[in-house]
């Protein structure tokens, strides 16, 4: 059955509004003057301007700000109040600056708006799929209080209303506390369900040896596969692309020295690969390497980090703001700054490595204060955050920027009543709201352990189970990873440890808040599987298959 949806096609661009009431601020400021100007900005509490415990202000419209005054030089004075408040304020010139002000025609005369947008926000409204009669559909809404929504000047109940959508619909969203309003157009899209599509096999012509990651270009919005071969009993490093229609290799084959496992693949913002692999013949250290030029080549030196042990996992990520490749490792013999277990930071300065950089403040665990499992990482504003399990002490999740490694969240992630967390595998991802989507594993609920996704909010610290237990009973080795779409939903691609052990994917629904029914990718026994989507919403899975030499490639397409 085709869903029918309501799609708000107009986006509405949340501008700062720079210098504000024209009669104020009428004359040029000079570059001299601007260095020294002091801007009144006006300071509410909101989604776009918070206020931590410590007293510092953060949030989109302040950051946003703060980029502003970089260029310009401008010092600003804050001025808090409401938002109605500060509205009366900018018209009466007491104010100088407000942010998150929404474009429109009548503002525009009495305000000036800055030509690049602070953001834009996007509203999707979502009807009962089973009533296709759009001559009077039923849209369901949420708003803030205060806030009413019209159609042709009737005020709408959400999920009573009814409302002919054949045309264009305008809708008025007012908020009566300050008595400003926002229009919509809305138009009906059909849209068919997604389903998951096998599209290819990957079979190389040399035998694979079990290591393989996935992951989306975001240049190219591709997915790239990188997977060990077994070249005269030596495992090495191949990489291969989808090009639309078929793999492509990117670059020699087992172009890398010796490989002990520990393989991760990431992309700078340029879409350029990097690759990071535990080198067998440079003592069982990390090793990076990038292509350019047709060609793959180490970063900085082989072999940069202390010894590191494969089993216990690696992560790669690149820094957004150097675009330098940012490692963590899980050592595998004392030294004089690691000790055994302990999770190790290198970083690429741009000429040498950074290397034995601490994660401080870990929690203490039996036998070691340090031990640490199977360490991810992903990238989110301008920082890369990472998180990793700590062995029957839940998981910890750390926030690494300009050379420094801070906790976020140490020890937790665990459901009430859990005694123990599962080591062998974890996975990350990040929304573009700044939710982290942690899955887990913890024994609340079977002694086995049961899988679970967590999500944590970076700028509340709010933290929720969401889904409920992923129904899969945990395995030493059963692999699973999480994926945010662009719509922010989670999926989880995971190995069925108890059956067929073949490879599922689920994905929380955004209506009932908990896990669809599985997908079964395929009937075979797999190995690992890894889930990522590009900024165009297509999604990918890729399966290493435990038999016929083959990796399988899915895609989330229309299912007709």
């Amino acid at each position: 059955m085709k869903k029918s949806k309501l799609n708000v096609q107009r986006y509405i661009c949340i501008l700062l509004c720079l210098v504000l009431y024209i009669t104020v601020l009428p004359f040029p400021v000079s570059a001299e003057e601007a260095k020294t100007r002091t801007v009144r900005v006006g300071w509410y509490e909101g989604t776009y301007n918070t206020t931590g415990a410590d007293g510092q202000r953060r949030g989109y419209s302040y950051e946003y700000q703060q980029a502003v005054a970089a260029h310009t030089g401008w010092k600003y004075e804050y001025v808090e109040g409401s938002w109605a408040e500060l509205m009366s304020m900018l018209k009466n010139g007491q104010i100088d600056l407000l942010g998150g002000i929404s474009y429109t025609e009548e503002r525009s005369t009495s305000m000036l708006f800055s030509e690049l947008p602070m953001g834009e926000d996007k509203y999707y409204l979502y009807v009962n799929p089973s009533d296709t009669d759009i001559s009077a559909l039923v849209a369901r809404f949420t708003t803030e209080d205060g806030n009413e929504v019209k159609i042709n000047g009737v005020l709408q109940e959400s999920g009573v209303t009814a409302n002919d959508y054949t045309y264009p619909v305008d809708i008025i969203v007012t908020d009566t506390k300050s008595n400003t309003s926002r229009s919509y157009v809305i138009t009906i899209v059909f849209q068919s369900p997604k389903i998951w599509k096998k599209i290819a096999d990957f079979n190389p012509t040399s035998e694979l040896a079990g290591d393989f990651a996935m992951k989306v270009n975001p240049k190219d919005n591709m997915p790239y596969i990188a997977y060990t071969i077994d070249d005269n009993g030596s495992d090495k490093l191949c990489v291969a692309k989808w090009n639309g229609s078929a793999f492509e290799n990117v670059g020699a084959e087992n172009f890398s020295t010796a490989v002990s496992g520990g393989i991760d693949i990431a992309f700078d913002p340029d879409g350029i690969p990097y690759v990071l692999y535990i080198d067998k013949d440079n003592g069982t250290a990390a090793t990076v390497m990038k292509y350019t030029g047709g060609n793959w080549s180490v970063v900085g030196n082989s072999g940069f980090s202390i010894k590191a042990n494969a089993s216990s996992g690696t992560a790669l990520a690149i820094d957004p703001q150097t675009k330098n490749p940012v490692v963590v490792t899980i050592s595998n013999n004392a030294s004089a700054a690691i000790a055994r277990r302990a999770p190790e930071l290198s970083y690429f300065n741009g000429s040498s490595w950074v290397t034995a950089q601490v994660f401080t403040g870990r929690p203490g665990l039996t036998g070691t204060t340090y031990a640490a499992y199977v360490p991810v990482a992903t990238t989110y504003g301008n920082s890369v955050y990472i998180a990793m399990s700590n062995h029957k002490a839940g998981y910890s999740l750390y926030k690494f920027t300009n050379g420094t490694i801070a906790p976020v969240v140490e020890g937790g992630f665990l459901k009430e009543g859990a005694t123990s967390n599962g080591i062998k595998d974890l996975s990350i991802d990040i929304d573009g709201n700044g939710n982290v989507f942690l899955c887990t594993v913890d024994n609340a609920d079977t002694e086995d352990g049961n899988p679970r996704l967590f999500k944590y909010n970076l700028e509340s610290g709010q933290l929720a189970i969401v889904g409920g237990a992923i129904n899969n009973v945990f395995e030493s080795h059963n692999f699973y990873k999480v994926a945010v779409d662009a719509q922010n939903t989670p999926f989880v691609v995971y190995r069925d440890y108890k059956g067929l052990k073949n490879s599922f994917v689920i994905n929380l629904d955004n209506e009932t808040k908990q896990w669809s029914d599985a997908f079964a990718l395929n009937t075979a026994s797999s190995e690992r599987a890894f889930v990522d989507f590009n900024s165009n919403n297509d999604g990918f899975i890729g399966v290493l298959m435990e038999e016929g030499n083959v990796i399988e490639l899915y895609t989330y397409a229309d299912a007709d």
